[in-house]
Order: structure tokens, then sequence, then C-alpha cells
């Protein structure tokens, strides 16, 4: 019933956007799903419901597998939202298939090369897997733009094995002092 008042409602993503809230405080992520797998009937050909069920799989409920179904199914659908493969790289990522991740976050940014988030996750991904100088120069471009980045990276476990390099610490340090205020 749900389902359908929201397909009938004459802003059904404001009503998705209200539901996806909801549903998170109240805890009931699958039910979500359930949700959006319903509305995916009601609403053909919407990337969007698929890419917010492989956001909700991946990051809420730790389904990696279908999360990266669901992306490609988005991508499918608009092959143009770096967004959506940023998504699927992030569950690539967190099932520990950095190749793969990389991969996608690649893609995400032959989409929009001006993606922090996408940049950012690449940076991630190669100094995980010990390629520091290509880390920090996708570092660099990261926070170039988006400078909110910086105190993430600085805090990232994720860049433990370039933390103590003299590129990295130049990187934040010269990130700080060019910040307008």
């Amino acid at each position: 019933i749900f389902a359908e008042l929201i397909t009938e409602a004459q802003d059904p993503i404001e009503w998705i956007s209200f539901a996806h809230k909801s549903y998170v405080s109240s805890k009931q992520l699958s039910a979500f799903v359930s949700l959006l797998d319903d509305l995916r009937g009601e609403m053909h050909g919407s990337s969007y419901l698929y890419a917010l069920q492989g956001e909700i799989l991946s990051e809420g409920l730790s389904d990696h597998k279908r999360a990266v179904d669901s992306f490609a199914d988005a991508i499918l659908l608009d092959p143009k939202r770096s967004e959506f493969y940023n998504g699927m790289g992030l569950a690539y990522y967190r099932m520990n298939q950095h190749a793969e991740a990389l991969n996608t976050f690649h893609k995400a940014l032959s989409v929009d090369p001006k993606d922090a988030t996408a940049r950012y996750n690449q940076a991630c991904v190669l100094s995980i897997l010990g390629r520091s100088d290509e880390a920090i120069d996708s570092l660099k471009e990261a926070i170039s733009l988006d400078t909110r980045l910086q105190d993430l990276a600085s805090k990232d476990g994720d860049f433990a094995n370039i933390r103590a390099k003299e590129e990295f610490q130049t990187l934040l340090d010269t990130q700080k002092t060019t910040r307008v205020p």
C-alpha cells in the first residue's frame, strides 16, 4: 500500500526520501529494501531507486554483492552518473576487492573528472595497494576539488602506509595554509 501511495504522489522522490529517513531512524533497513523492490516494479526505469537500494545494502546491511548488482542496474539505466560508479566502488572496497574498486573509481572519474569523492576514494585504494606516489597525487587533486577532504585524510586509516611520508605531510600542511577563512 505504501509503495502504491508513493507512486501516485505528485513528487514520489520526495516521499521516497521521507520513507528512507523513517526506515533508517526505526532501524528497519531490510523493510526499506523490500519497499524499494516494490517501487521498482511500479516506477520502471528509475536509476535513483537502484542506487539508493545499493547504498542501503552496502552501507546499512553489509550486503555488498547485492549492492554491486543494484548499482550495476542504476548504471545501466543512467551511465552518466559518477556517484553510481562511486557507490559501486565503495561496495567493492568494503569486500576488499581493491582492484575492482579502483577500476570502478576510474570509471566514475571518466564520467566526471571533478568528482572529489571518487578521487578521494581512488587515493584511499591506491594507498592500500602501496602505490604511494599515485595515492598522494590523487589525494592532492581531491583536496583541491573539496578542501573539506583534507581533515578526513588526516584521520583516515587508509592512508596509514603514507601518513609519515613527507609528501603526505606537506600536502596536508600546504592545504591548511592556503585555505580561505
